[in-house]
């Protein structure tokens, strides 16, 4: 009788150790794949999170050089009144890499007619880092008293100044 009660309490603890050591296995498994879950949602929402901060770093930049050609030609207009006409590139000078996209900015001076021909107007070339900045540039810059037209070429806005 001894040993047959011992044997089946050995029966016992075998098949609760075996099953114990299959709901380890399980859980480890389900453990696994949960973190692989929740990594894959945090990888989701990283990109998410960096896309929307490079699409604000890139209005940042437009509205920096908006800002920029604005005060410029602000600039520009007070100082042509000042002077009564036409100004030199002494005169009015533009710091050159502009602010925002640390690119070429450049300011050609009027020029007066002669012999009938007519002259030229002073232009700023303000260059972008991609059309679709241009472009913004474009339809604000547009819009400024002293600014008679803007023109995107590639990524150049060339602003043409009263």
């Amino acid at each position: 009788m001894k040993t047959e009660t011992s044997k089946l309490k050995q029966t016992v603890i075998s098949k609760t150790a075996s099953g114990k050591k299959r709901l380890r296995r399980k859980q480890r498994g389900v453990t696994l794949v949960t973190v692989v879950i929740s990594l894959a949602m945090g990888i989701i929402a990283t990109i998410a999170f960096l896309t929307q901060g490079v699409e604000l770093a890139n209005e940042n930049k437009i509205n920096i050089g908006i800002n920029e050609l604005s005060v410029d030609v602000g600039r520009y207009s007070a100082l042509k009144t000042a002077a009564g006409g036409i100004l030199t590139k002494a005169q009015f000078d533009v710091t050159e890499p502009n602010v925002a996209y640390n690119k070429s900015y450049v300011y050609t001076a009027a020029t007066a007619g002669s012999g009938g021909n007519a002259g030229t107007a002073a232009t700023l070339a303000y260059t972008t880092d991609s059309d679709a900045a241009c472009k913004a540039i474009e339809t604000v810059v547009g819009t400024i008293y002293g600014v008679s037209g803007v023109a995107c070429n590639g990524l150049v806005a060339t602003i043409t100044l009263d």
